[in-house]
């Protein structure tokens, strides 16, 4: 029994073989892009509540916890919504809300990637 590996490439095949392994990374990295822009929406939007509803409700500490156990009961332990992510939600939302010329920028970066920039302002002083 011959296998496919094993058959001469053909000039014809090979080019379809690279078209087709180019059309499914750029398909891949395109998902990566739009699930990555709708979570940013989404972390915005978390954000946004939770901003909103501290001074007029005084939330605090204890109802982040709370809706953080809560989420995760729902959607899993490594579903994004430790408190310590809620925290940086609420930080997102709060440094960008005033720029919006920034906003569509800060959804093109990775969640992780906009953290981290946060914990290096905060480092340096550059951020509360």
């Amino acid at each position: 029994m011959t296998s496919i590996a094993n058959l001469p490439m053909l000039p014809s095949y090979a080019d379809l073989l690279g078209t087709l392994k180019d059309r499914i990374r750029n398909a891949q990295h395109a998902a990566l892009q739009a699930v990555n822009k709708e979570l940013i929406a989404l972390y915005w939007d978390i954000g946004q509540r939770i901003d909103e509803r501290q001074p007029t409700e005084g939330w605090g500490k204890g109802v982040v916890e709370a809706l953080s156990k809560d989420l995760r009961a729902e959607f899993g332990e490594k579903s994004g919504y430790s408190v310590q992510n809620l925290w940086y939600m609420r930080k997102f939302y709060r440094e960008y809300k005033d720029f919006p010329i920034l906003q569509p920028l800060a959804g093109e970066i990775a969640w992780t990637k906009n953290t981290l920039i946060f914990d290096r302002l905060a480092r340096e002083g550059a951020l509360p």
